[in-house]
C-alpha cells in the first residue's frame, strides 16, 4: 500500500512539473504576441529559459522564434549571451542566424565586446552572404583596434562590392 502510495505521488509530482514547463512555455508563447511593451523590466529565469526553448526550438514557426530571440534582448544577462553564442554555433536557419548575430550585438557589444567579437569573426567567412554582412556590421559596431583589423581583412577578400557597401564600410575602413 505504502509504495502505491509513493508510486502516485511520484506520478503527480512528475504531472506537475510538466504541466508546470508547459504553462511557462505557453505564457512566454502569449507574450510573444506583439504587446512586448508591456513586459516587466526584469524577467524570472524560468521565462529567459522559456524564451530560450522557444527560440531554439525547431517545431516553433519562424517568427515565434524570431521574437523569442529578439525579447532575449530586453533582458540583458550572462545566461542571455551564453544562449546566443551557443545558437551562432548550432542554428542552420540562415535569417534566424543574422537575426540572432544582430540580436547579440545589440545584447554584448557594450558590456562583452570580446565575446561578442570571438564569436562573431568566424561568421565573415560563412557561405550566406548575408550572414558575413550582419557579421562584419556586428564588428563595425564594435569598433575594437582588433575588430577593426578583422574588418580590414575582410575588406580586402570580398570580391563582391555589394557585402562591403551594404556592412557600411568604405573600401579601406
Amino acid at each position: 500500500m505504502k509504495l502505491l502510495m509513493r508510486m502516485i505521488l511520484i506520478s503527480c509530482c512528475c504531472q506537475a512539473a510538466v504541466v508546470l514547463a508547459e504553462s511557462t512555455l505557453d505564457a512566454a508563447r502569449s507574450g510573444l504576441g506583439g504587446y512586448e511593451w508591456q513586459l516587466p523590466a526584469t524577467a524570472p529565469e524560468n521565462l529567459l529559459a522559456a524564451y530560450k526553448t522557444l527560440a531554439a526550438s525547431a517545431d516553433e514557426p519562424s517568427f515565434i522564434r524570431a521574437r523569442a530571440l529578439q525579447m532575449l534582448t530586453l533582458y540583458p544577462a550572462t545566461s542571455v549571451g551564453e544562449f546566443f553564442v551557443t545558437q551562432l554555433q548550432t542554428m542552420e536557419q540562415s535569417v534566424l542566424r543574422r537575426r540572432l548575430v544582430d540580436n547579440y550585438c545589440l545584447v554584448g557589444a557594450a558590456d562583452q565586446p570580446r565575446q561578442v567579437e570571438q564569436a562573431v569573426t568566424p561568421l565573415l567567412q560563412a557561405e550566406d552572404a548575408h550572414l558575413r554582412v550582419a557579421a562584419a556590421r556586428c564588428l563595425k559596431q564594435l569598433d575594437t583596434e582588433s575588430a577593426r583589423e578583422q574588418l580590414a581583412k575582410w575588406v580586402s577578400s570580398r570580391e563582391q562590392s555589394w557585402e562591403v557597401t551594404r556592412a557600411g564600410l568604405e573600401a579601406n575602413p
